[in-house]
């Protein structure tokens, strides 16, 4: 076998050995006793590479109607970020949206066009992992749509409170550590994103889903 048959076969039962774990929560949003839309969060791994995505829509009206909607990805590389991009529309009008990327020597942030840096040599705890993890002994947290990091305090042993420049975000966490509740208290209203449904699905080098049994 030559060298480069060799250097094939070994990448090839390298990536024949990699396997797929995506973890999806699907959250009901609620004002009262109205659901007024949907927000999907999920947690994709594929050997030393995580990303998340965070997917929103909601409908309201107060003296007008309102359509909000939110779309976030972000990409880890062995626990840290790497880059990301995040948008929000109100009634289909961009409102806010920024794009991160590490530099190797630092996190640029273009928001709306301005840009800014972080000088921290990885971030490893952003925002939507506040979904998949308890934030156990955090004082603050990365998000990107506020170019930087947000206090973030416990409350209680299952409540923890992010408090960013919009208001309060109050976190509930189950026993097993996932967000069942968002508390989103606003000037204007205050939201509740109920958890509906939680959905893993491991998956293979070619696809094929696999039980938790397998």
């Amino acid at each position: 076998m030559t060298k480069r048959n060799l250097l094939v076969a070994i990448t090839i039962m390298l990536f024949a050995g990699l396997s797929a774990n995506a973890q999806k929560l699907l959250y009901d949003v609620v004002k009262g006793n109205k659901v007024l839309g949907s927000m999907t969060v999920e947690r994709n791994q594929v050997g030393s590479e995580t990303r998340f995505t965070v997917e929103s829509l909601v409908n309201y009206k107060l003296l007008l109607s309102f359509k909000i909607e939110y779309e976030l990805e972000e990409r880890f590389e062995n626990g840290v970020l790497v880059d990301g991009s995040a948008t929000n529309l109100l009634n289909d009008k961009p409102q806010k949206h920024s794009v991160v990327k590490w530099d190797g020597e630092k996190y640029v942030i273009n928001l709306n066009g301005e840009l800014s840096q972080v000088d921290q040599d990885g971030i490893v705890l952003s925002i939507p992992q506040l979904y998949f993890n308890k934030p156990v002994n955090q004082q603050q947290i990365f998000s990107q749509q506020f170019a930087g990091f947000i206090p973030l305090y416990e409350e209680s042993t299952e409540v923890f409170v992010l408090d960013s420049p919009d208001g309060k975000n109050y976190y509930t966490y189950d026993d097993q550590g996932i967000c069942e509740e968002v508390k989103v208290s606003r000037s204007f209203a205050t939201f509740y994103f109920k958890l509906k449904e939680k959905v893993d699905d491991k998956r293979g080098a070619k696809g094929k889903k696999v039980s938790d049994g397998e």
